[in-house]
């Protein structure tokens, strides 16, 4: 998950607790569900219930109060909110007696059964008994010698058993408890990565039993199903683009799309959302319903920090041809208007359009124009007539390794980015005059080399290359 979709800051727990008003703390668990709903969240990590016990506490500001009836309440209306969407469920924790900072990953807090009931499990009870929390995250540390993560007694026995505590169980991350122990003791999921291996000798040696493996994997299966990601997968949202002459489709609305791809927050001018991850295979692919039938050409809204950023382009299964922007924008969110030169005949009807990409790039929008392609207006090529300027940027085709970034320089805008020790080939090609220059850029032992090939002869060096300065230098050819 991605979470660069824009979030409400919420006041912290703290704060909250200090209005005394489990109302409005429920209309913000609405509000938090609703956000969650939006960015694709199953499970919200919150709320936080610890007990705070010295005001110095590093996490505090998670936490509701010193008093676990405050905190239980609290925490009890604010799930509700969050879970009344029905989609989004919350992980209240840590269960229990996460208290401080200092060596919480292996600290073993002593405490006796009534302080523990009264002050540091109260909260918890309050919560699952009236809010029925999706899940449980469990601490670190060890309570009177073992570990929460490892405890029959406190999971199965406490939680399932006294409190009717229906939904899953998980470790905090990377806890230092056995994973064979927490299952057995009915700990469902180890975050946030598990031990296959250790699991299936503890099994074959005796010391983890299967009724309890199936156990954790029916929790767990029971919250996927009702899980965002599920619910999104049984009811997608299905587009249908109608294309009659000029038709700018947003990249995230597509009609399916691979694995691996996910959303984020669009930083172009028309905002909303995009795509991201769209790289090594991927494909997005969109619907289209032609009402004018005719030659079209794509152009393409795009972002890249890679040189020789590509994609195929299928319409209909069909492979009409591979877009390669040489050059890249410099950043993820500097955004170009670029003509593909792709060109294909769309007949009237339905038909699906499908880009594979191979190399990263961010894609807010395109567009499907009539009629030939045009070359882009934002990419001039140089004319050479007398003294003439060429950014290092305007190449018309460079080498893979070359990449774009944000200049530093008086003129601004962007430059190219050369790897250490190797070799790299940048063609500029400048009209009027009919002269190419082809040469090759050695970036090693704090040295900048370029070696003409054709059409000039010299080699310059800057023997003093430095990481952010920039030199204007004569080379002497």
């Amino acid at each position: 998950l991605d979470l660069t979709v824009p979030q409400v800051a919420w006041p912290i727990e703290t704060s909250l607790a200090c209005t005394w008003n489990t109302q409005l703390l429920y209309e913000v668990g609405v509000k938090i569900g609703e956000e969650c709903e939006k960015a694709g969240v199953d499970v919200w990590l919150a709320p936080g219930i610890n007990i705070h016990r010295d005001p110095l506490g590093g996490r505090n500001f998670e936490y509701f109060s010193e008093d676990p009836l405050v905190s239980g309440k609290m925490a009890s209306a604010l799930t509700q909110g969050v879970q009344s969407g029905g989609k989004t469920g919350v992980m209240i924790k840590h269960l229990y007696a996460n208290s401080r900072e200092a060596g919480r990953v292996d600290g073993n807090s002593s405490i006796s059964e009534r302080a523990a009931r009264m002050i540091y499990l109260r909260a918890f009870e309050i919560c699952i008994k009236e809010a029925a929390p999706m899940s449980v995250m469990t601490t670190y540390n060890s309570t009177n010698g073992v570990y929460n993560a490892e405890n029959k007694a406190l999971l199965n026995g406490v939680l399932r058993e006294e409190w009717g505590f229906e939904g899953f169980i998980c470790t905090d991350w990377g806890a230092h408890s056995e994973q064979f122990r927490e299952i057995s003791a009915g700990n469902d999921a180890k975050m946030s990565w598990g031990y296959p291996e250790s699991c299936l000798a503890a099994y074959k040696a005796g010391l983890l039993k299967l009724d309890d493996l199936r156990a954790a994997a029916r929790r767990l299966l029971e919250a996927t199903l009702d899980s965002v990601s599920m619910y999104n997968r049984v009811h997608p949202v299905v587009y249908t683009h109608n294309v009659s002459g000029e038709t700018r489709i947003k990249a995230i609305e597509y009609a399916s799309k691979s694995d691996g791809i996910g959303t984020e927050a669009c930083s172009d001018v028309d905002g909303g959302l995009i795509p991201n991850y769209c790289q090594e295979g991927r494909s997005l692919t969109y619907t289209l319903n032609v009402k004018t039938p005719g030659l079209y050409n794509m152009v393409v809204r795009a972002a890249s920090v890679n040189s020789n950023s590509n994609f195929d382009l299928y319409i209909d299964d069909t492979l009409i041809g591979r877009f390669t922007w040489a050059k890249g924008s410099g950043s993820w969110t500097m955004w170009k208007t670029l003509s593909t030169g792709l060109k294909f005949d769309l007949s009237e009807g339905e038909h699906t359009l499908r880009l594979t990409f191979h190399t990263a790039m961010n894609l807010n929008w395109f567009e499907l124009r009539e009629g030939e392609p045009q070359p882009d207006e934002e990419d001039p090529k140089p004319v050479v007539d007398g003294l003439t300027r060429i950014k290092a940027i305007d190449f018309s085709s460079c080498s893979s390794g070359i990449g774009s970034e944000t200049c530093t320089d008086v003129g601004g805008g962007v430059n190219n980015t050369f790897d250490e020790s190797f070799l790299h080939r940048v063609r500029l090609t400048a009209y009027n005059n009919i002269a190419i220059f082809d040469f090759t850029c050695c970036c090693s032992n704090n040295q900048a080399v370029a070696v003409p090939e054709r059409g000039i002869h010299g080699t310059a060096v800057n023997h003093n290359r430095s990481e952010k300065k920039s030199e204007a230098k004569s080379n002497g050819n």
